[in-house]
């Protein structure tokens, strides 16, 4: 996957209604984005792009693009790695490929991260989407609360699911808990326990309706939201996006999200 190269960063303007005597901080959106080549985004490819991304090219008008970035690591758990903690990917434990849905915790639990940094300078934070930097939790009972996850490494408030769409445990989490007990076993290219009513097709937009959702209800200055999205496999695309003339699946998959407000143009928050 060619993760970093789709990243899109935007610090836009603060929110008033701050108090006089504070600083007025500006609220952050950082969108991972799996699978996005650079001339998917039309703006940076306005004469062959055939993908429709009105609101990336608003973001781009009315902001800064930055053309020439580099990654640590080309895919996920690395790439994630470096992009919490700052370090190079290869000071972990992990030498080459990427963590597994069961896999152990990645970051040390001392480690300073971006979220625990922003929180040491006032600021809420959440996560939304794939996680895929380990989890310590119970694999006999689901109902126990995850111990090492995003809540323990700078994040107030996660929900999405454990590593890529492909790797099991097949179940939703909500900050330190399993939204439902994977009693079932599904396919998703690999087997393994999933919950009763998850189902590829609907994950990518539930994680954009919930990033939506939780940007739209803060109403503060003081908040970084930090959605760390793209769980979905391009086979699974939602059905209203499979078939678009002279597009790729992948770019259904862009459309969805753009189209449904993911990479918000200014709101009246200031995002």
């Amino acid at each position: 996957m060619k993760i970093f190269s789709g990243i899109l960063a935007a610090m836009l303007a603060a929110s008033a209604a701050m108090a006089a005597d504070e600083v007025a901080k500006p609220n952050i959106v950082y969108i991972l984005c799996d699978d996005l080549g650079y001339g998917d985004v039309h703006a940076l490819n306005p004469e062959r792009g055939k993908i429709a991304t009105p609101n990336m090219d608003r973001l781009r008008a009315e902001g800064m693009a930055f053309t020439d970035c580099h990654s640590s690591s080309s895919v996920c758990t690395p790439s994630r790695y470096s992009i919490l903690t700052g370090r190079y990917n290869w000071r972990s434990r992990l030498q080459a490929g990427v963590l597994e849905g069961e896999s152990g915790p990645l970051i040390a639990p001392d480690r300073l991260t971006v979220g625990k940094f922003l929180k040491q300078h006032g600021y809420t934070t959440a996560a939304l989407g794939k996680w895929h930097l380990g989890l310590q939790f119970d694999k006999q009972n689901f109902t126990q609360p995850i111990s090492d996850g995003p809540l323990q490494h700078g994040f107030d408030y996660f929900f999405g699911i454990a590593a890529s769409l492909d790797m099991p445990p097949f179940v939703y989490i909500e900050n330190n808990h399993f939204t439902e007990v994977p009693n079932v076993t599904k396919t998703i290219v690999r087997s393994g326990p999933a919950a009763p009513d998850f189902e590829a097709v609907d994950v990518l937009p539930k994680l954009t309706s919930k990033a939506v959702d939780y940007i739209g209800k803060r109403g503060g200055g003081q908040a970084a939201i930090l959605p760390v999205s793209g769980a979905a496999l391009a086979a699974h695309a939602a059905g209203a996006f499979q078939s678009m003339a002279g597009q790729e699946l992948s770019g259904s998959l862009w459309r969805l999200r753009d189209g449904n407000g993911l990479v918000p143009g200014r709101s009246a928050q200031g995002y």
